[in-house]
C-alpha cells in the first residue's frame, strides 16, 4: 500500500514529495513546492486511492504567495506547516470546510495579518505563527479557538496586544429542549457531527488526539436532558484552554493586566527580549510566578513566569 500510495501520489502531484504510514493510522506527509492550482490540489488529494477508513496528511507548503479560500476543504490535516518567506498572506475562508486541522505552524512567512482561524476552532490545538512580520493582536481572530493550548508569536515585530484579544462577550442563548437532539449526529451543529464521526470505533484505525475527549462525553450525557445549551458548550467558551503562550523576541513595552483573565490553564508564559519593566501585574490570581530570566545586553529586562 505504502508504494503504491507514494507512487500515485507522486504521479499526480509532481510538485509535491510523498510518504506514507498506517502505523497507527492512514496518514500522508506531504512537501510541496510551488503549488500552482489548489483546486486541483485539493481535488486530488480527496480522491487519491486509499483501501479503506480516513486517511489523515500533513501538509508543508514552500513558494506560495497566498493560500487560497478554502485550499484544504473537505479534507482531514493533522499539521499544516508554511515554511517560506514568500507567503504573504491568507486568503479570507481559507480554512472554510476543512474536517480536521490539529496544528498550523508558521516557521517562516511574510505575513503581517493573523488569519481567521474560526473555522477550525473546534479541532486546532496548537498554533504557531513565528518569524512573521505581525505588528499587534487585535480582533476576533483569536477568540473562541475552544480546542486551541499552545499559542506562540516568536520573533515578529509584536508591539500592541489587545486586552479581550482571547475573551468572547457574547450573551449565552435561552436553554433549547432538545431530547431528538442527540439522536441523529446530522440534527446536531456540523462542528459537533464532525466530533462524532472522528470518534474512534473497534472498526476503524485510532484517529489523531481528539480535543477533549471528556467534553464530548460530557456533551453526550446533558444532550438527552430536558434541556441543553449548545452555543454555551460549542460556541461562547473562548480561547480559555490555552496552556503555553511564548511572545519572546518582539517589541512589546506593557501587556494588559486583563489579558490571561479567561486563559484558566495557563501553566507557561514566555516574554523573554521584549522591552517590558514589570509583569507582575498580569498574573494575579493565576497559578503563576514571575522568573526572572538571564538577561541580555539589549533587552535587560527578560521574563519567565512558570506554573507554580
Amino acid at each position: 500500500m505504502s508504494n503504491l500510495f507514494i507512487e500515485k501520489c507522486e504521479e499526480l502531484l509532481p510538485e509535491c514529495e510523498c510518504k506514507y504510514s498506517d502505523i497507527y493510522w492512514k496518514s500522508a506527509t506531504l512537501t510541496c513546492y510551488d503549488v500552482s492550482d489548489f483546486e486541483a490540489f485539493n481535488d486530488i488529494l480527496r480522491n487519491i486511492p486509499v483501501f479503506e477508513g480516513r486517511l489523515y496528511f500533513s501538509i508543508t507548503l514552500y513558494g506560495n504567495a497566498v493560500l487560497p479560500k478554502g485550499f484544504l476543504s473537505r479534507l482531514f490535516v493533522s499539521d499544516l506547516t508554511v515554511d517560506d518567506f514568500q507567503t504573504q498572506r491568507v486568503e479570507e475562508g481559507a480554512f472554510d470546510g476543512v474536517l480536521y486541522l490539529r496544528q498550523i505552524t508558521l516557521r517562516k512567512s511574510s505575513m503581517k495579518e493573523i488569519p481567521d482561524f474560526r473555522a477550525i476552532r473546534h479541532s486546532l490545538q496548537i498554533l504557531q505563527l513565528d518569524n512573521s512580520r505581525l505588528t499587534q493582536l487585535q480582533g476576533d481572530n483569536l477568540k473562541n479557538l475552544t480546542c486551541l493550548w499552545k499559542l506562540s508569536f516568536v520573533n515578529n515585530s509584536i508591539a500592541h496586544v489587545a486586552e479581550d484579544v482571547f475573551q468572547v462577550r457574547t450573551p449565552l442563548p435561552p436553554p433549547v429542549s432538545s431530547f431528538s437532539f442527540c439522536l441523529e449526529a446530522s440534527k446536531l451543529p456540523s462542528a459537533l457531527s464532525c466530533a462524532f464521526s472522528s470518534v474512534p470505533t473497534m472498526q476503524t484505525d485510532l484517529p489523531p488526539p481528539l480535543c477533549r475527549l471528556h467534553k464530548l462525553i460530557f456533551l453526550l450525557l446533558v444532550c438527552c436532558t430536558d434541556s441543553f445549551y449548545p452555543s454555551l458548550l460549542i460556541e461562547n467558551r473562548g480561547t480559555e484552554g490555552v496552556k503555553d503562550f511564548d511572545i519572546s523576541h518582539n517589541l512589546l513595552t506593557f501587556l494588559p493586566p486583563r489579558l490571561f483573565k479567561s486563559c484558566r490553564g495557563l501553566r507557561e508564559v514566555r516574554l523573554s527580549y521584549n522591552q517590558l519593566l514589570h509583569v507582575d501585574h498580569l498574573f494575579f490570581g493565576t497559578n503563576l510566578e514571575v522568573k526572572k530570566s538571564i538577561a541580555s545586553t539589549r533587552f535587560p529586562n527578560s521574563w519567565e513566569p512558570r506554573f507554580l
